[in-house]
């Protein structure tokens, strides 16, 4: 009996933990650490993170040759459903459904400047890990930000790989 108790308690802690989160704008929480610590983060924490990524000046020195002055589209999917107020080259960032860079879909040689965030996993409460892919020019991007004293993400590894 103390059990079914305890886990009713339990259950209703997490559905109103969530149901919080919902109202107030978040997008996610996650257990990450053996100690069971909830870390929460918004839209604004996705918002600064893929903004912080996108506005890099290492990955900017690799996209501007092929991109400057195009419009950055990112592809919709798990990790990004909504439209975030991201800018690139001055520009709003358009979220679009499909990759037009895919092998059925190319027209001509030039590359498509469509970004794809295949990992946005936020560890605690001021770390996250994230992957990003340029498949138009072959480039996956590997991120580490953490948050500082003053709440804003900075990057503190990024690693660029050839695919």
């Amino acid at each position: 009996m103390r059990i079914s108790s305890f886990l009713s308690i339990i259950i209703f802690a997490g559905s109103s933990l969530l149901a919080a989160c919902r109202q107030e704008g978040k997008t996610s929480t996650k257990t990450s650490s053996p100690k069971g610590i909830i870390a929460v983060f918004t839209d604004r924490d996705t918002t600064e993170v893929l903004q912080k990524i996108i506005d890099h000046y290492a990955l900017d020195s690799l996209l501007s040759f092929a991109f400057k002055g195009k419009l950055l589209k990112i592809v919709k999917g798990p990790l990004i459903h909504s439209k975030l107020p991201l800018r690139k080259y001055g520009r709003s960032v358009a979220f679009v459904e499909v990759d037009s860079t895919s092998d059925e879909l190319i027209i001509g040689n030039q590359p498509k400047f469509f970004m794809t965030v295949g990992k946005l996993d936020f560890k605690s409460n001021g770390e996250v890990e994230t992957v990003v892919r340029f498949k138009g020019i072959g480039l996956l991007c590997v991120y580490k930000l953490n948050k500082d004293d003053k709440g804003h993400w900075q990057i503190t590894y990024h690693h660029f790989y050839k695919t």
